[in-house]
């Protein structure tokens, strides 16, 4: 660009852009040219970093209105902030890692803990046979529902493994266990499946309850309700018993020495003789002969001499007593003890052969004897 005349003109100020690099302007007068180049030339290195500038203030404190809410509820005054009962989460906790459990081992009060399974089986004191239901594992004190998700099967008394065989007794009526256990049909004693009926007649003496002596089952309570144990005395009270209901209808209350005192005709009655036979006896009858349960004495075949020795028991007045004697086809001698009292008739001192010999005896307590007053002889 080339600029001419300019001398021939007035003291004048002309300003000068180069539109080809708009960073190049100049400013000419008539007597002066300035020019300025404002052109960017190399880019220089980068300086050090400033140092960091002083903390701001805090700001002032905010104050939070009872609408703002979500896990956590304000006071209308903002003061106080409660969290919401179930706001805390699984999601909300601190993650754990596999096969841990969040307990405080530490003794002391103070925060949770994670610790893992093999902790808190040794703290549980797992050990010992399984033996039964799993309640008498050494030192679990609480339900199986409490550990379910922390015991595996390895932790059983086999020692490892996976558990086999029929869940029964008390795990079948766990919860935690009600969606693996099945309702097998029970046979014996009770019987079905999910409900047990006990069998017919299953319950026998040895099974009930033990009961006192001399006592039975039944009820005396009021209204209808358990059996009981009920003392034998209280039984007769309760039967309300009269003498017919044990047959004695016609026994009156009469003592028994006013029974014996009193006059009683019988009419049309036989009265059984108390017999007491016998082929022989060596040689006296003293411990045969009885008049507390002999009427008639009967010997049949006597093989020897025979002594009629005092008779046992107790005589009554009066009592009669009949002895019968026949001998075994020899003569018998006969010698009779001083009870024996003849009566003018002799006593026999011996038995006629094969011929049958009666004799009639009374009873006198007056003189402690035994009377004859009668004595017939086959002819």
């Amino acid at each position: 660009m080339r600029l001419g005349g300019l001398r021939d003109m007035p003291d004048a100020t002309i300003n000068v852009t180069i539109t080809q690099d708009p960073q190049i302007s100049a400013t000419i007068t008539q007597t002066s040219i300035a020019a300025t180049i404002d052109k960017a030339g190399a880019t220089g290195s980068t300086g050090a970093p400033g140092a960091p500038g002083a903390p701001g203030a805090p700001g002032a404190a905010g104050t939070l209105s009872d609408g703002d809410k979500g896990d956590v509820t304000v006071s209308a005054s903002g003061a106080t902030w409660t969290v919401d009962a179930g706001a805390i989460t699984l999601a909300k906790t601190a993650n754990m890692a596999t096969a841990s459990v969040l307990y405080r081992k530490t003794s002391g009060t103070g925060v949770p803990e994670v610790n893992t399974l093999a902790t808190l089986k040794t703290d549980l004191g797992l050990t010992g046979t399984n033996s039964g239901d799993q309640t008498s594992i050494v030192g679990i004190t609480g339900t199986i529902a409490q550990f379910n998700t922390a015991i595996t099967d390895g932790d059983m008394a086999t020692g490892g493994g996976t558990a086999t065989g029929t869940n029964t007794g008390d795990n079948a009526t766990n919860t935690q266990y009600s969606g693996l256990v099945t309702n097998a049909t029970h046979t014996g004693d009770a019987t079905g499946a999910t409900a047990l009926t006990i069998a017919a007649n299953a319950v026998t003496n040895a099974k009930a309850a033990q009961m006192a002596t001399k006592t039975y089952k039944g009820r005396t309570s009021a209204l209808t309700g358990d059996s009981e144990d009920v003392a034998v005395a209280t039984l007769k009270t309760d039967l309300v018993l009269v003498k017919a209901d044990v047959g004695l209808g016609n026994v009156d209350n009469t003592s028994n020495a006013t029974e014996r005192a009193a006059t009683a005709t019988l009419s049309g009655k036989r009265m059984d003789q108390r017999i007491v036979s016998a082929a022989s006896y060596t040689t006296n009858t003293g411990s045969s002969l009885d008049v507390s349960t002999t009427d008639v004495f009967v010997i049949t075949a006597q093989a020897g001499a025979l002594l009629f020795n005092s008779p046992g028991g107790t005589p009554l007045q009066g009592q009669r007593l009949i002895i019968r004697i026949k001998d075994n086809g020899t003569a018998r001698a006969l010698t009779w003890n001083g009870v024996f009292r003849a009566m003018g008739v002799a006593l026999p001192s011996t038995t006629i052969i094969s011929k049958t010999l009666y004799l009639g005896f009374m009873y006198n307590s007056t003189d402690t004897t035994f009377d004859l007053i009668a004595l017939a002889q086959e002819a």
